[in-house]
């Protein structure tokens, strides 16, 4: 059987882990409607999913350092093939939430166990564009949720999307290339020195594990996940609110998801050529998110395109880049450290639109956003503020990686 590259491996593995919640939410008009719950109802059931993948991700970032990372990723994605099915065949809104809690679960400990695999088999000089992948499946997901509306949710029902989902996902786990095999397909080997150098020295020089600036880097991921994932959440319900017919609002999502993608992947071919400050570039990406949700917030048609590209395009583009650089300055321990900031973007996943859904169901939908827009300002602080610890704490790091930079 022919398998997937570590990179094409983590990117499916993470497409999986996502779809249950990303269909969610571009199906969340049919599936309100099916089970009857309204918008605080649709925020617990996100919320439940990404509170499964913060457990998962503290859990799968451990296991995939100890016991390696395609063992935990199979695993990953066998569970979130079921989710899926669960999902597809719950007759009530409790039965649909716990499939997204295994769905969580599984999710959030495929996405440090990738990563690890990424820092792992995929040489130095390439990891940007393997991380910018990896994350432009979160877009991706949602893109696919966003044209499940018109192919399934206004056609043949919610319940055939997740169940066609499913079925694509079972051969996932198969594909998954084998511990031993891990770099097949992708050089192991560095395609330049300097690279293989820089990347010598930093192992050498990162020193001990360190958890405080983790700890604050996850408070930024946390806010700015509440953000992104209050995008991919509630833009078809906001879209539908503002006067779009639902399929016009699920492509307006897929359109904005593309663009994502697009984002992701070119982030992470700049982030192989060039030395920048990563984690400066990811607090002002999530900045961008507070001019997105102020435009939501307007409530005009007029003000739904430039919010979508400013949204998807820059405020929740910035997850490569954050892995890019954490595990740069982590190279001894790639899942625990991404496990950490991994369990801030799930926390973030389920507060934020648990929250958004209560905000916009007790008062409306623009003090919503507005609130969004706020939380998007705290996140860019939190991250300028982990990065200094991070600088602080590991000078001798900081060192290596800037020796060659020129």
């Amino acid at each position: 059987m022919h398998r997937l590259t570590p990179t094409s491996a983590a990117v499916a593995v993470t497409v999986v882990g996502m779809l249950p919640v990303y269909l969610l939410g571009g199906l969340a008009v049919q599936v309100r409607a099916d089970l009857g719950a309204g918008r605080t109802g649709l925020g617990v059931l996100v919320a439940v999913f990404f509170a499964g993948a913060a457990i998962g991700s503290l859990a799968g970032g451990r296991s995939a350092d100890r016991l390696g990372p395609t063992r935990v990723m199979r695993v990953a994605a066998a569970a979130g093939a079921a989710a899926l099915l669960g999902a597809a065949l719950a007759p009530r809104t409790w039965l649909l939430a716990a499939a997204l809690l295994v769905g969580g679960i599984a999710s959030g400990a495929g996405q440090p166990a990738s990563n690890a695999l990424i820092a792992t088999a995929v040489a130095p000089s390439r990891r940007g564009r393997a991380y910018g992948a990896k994350q432009a499946a979160i877009p991706a997901g949602v893109l696919l949720g966003g044209l499940a509306v018109p192919v399934f949710g206004l056609t043949v029902g919610w319940r055939w999307a997740y169940a066609a989902a499913a079925l694509l996902a079972v051969a996932i786990p198969l594909l998954v290339p084998p511990p031993a095999g891990a770099g097949a397909g992708e050089e192991r080997v560095p395609a330049d020195g300097r690279s293989s150098t820089r990347a010598a020295r930093a192992a050498v020089a990162a020193g001990s594990y360190r958890l405080e600036p983790l700890v604050v880097l996850s408070v930024g991921t946390t806010l700015g996940a509440a953000v992104g994932n209050s995008f991919g959440a509630f833009f078809v319900e906001t879209a539908v609110a503002a006067g779009q017919e639902a399929g016009r609002a699920g492509l307006l999502a897929a359109a904005g998801s593309a663009l994502g993608v697009l984002s992701r992947l070119a982030l992470g071919v700049v982030a192989d050529q060039r030395e920048a400050r990563w984690l400066l570039v990811v607090a002002a990406m999530m900045l961008a998110g507070a001019p997105a949700s102020a435009l939501l917030a307007v409530g005009a048609p007029a003000a739904l395109l430039p919010a979508v590209a400013l949204a998807y395009g820059v405020g929740w583009a910035w997850a490569g880049l954050l892995n890019h650089a954490v595990t740069l300055m982590h190279p001894q321990d790639p899942g625990r450290a991404t496990g950490v900031t991994q369990s801030g973007v799930a926390i973030g996943g389920a507060l934020g639109p648990l929250g958004f859904g209560a905000l916009a169901d007790a008062v409306s939908l623009t003090a919503a956003w507005s609130a969004t827009g706020m939380l998007a300002v705290l996140a860019a602080v939190a991250v300028v503020a982990g990065r200094r610890l991070l600088l602080r704490d590991r000078p001798a790091l900081v060192a290596a990686l800037r020796t060659d930079s020129g």
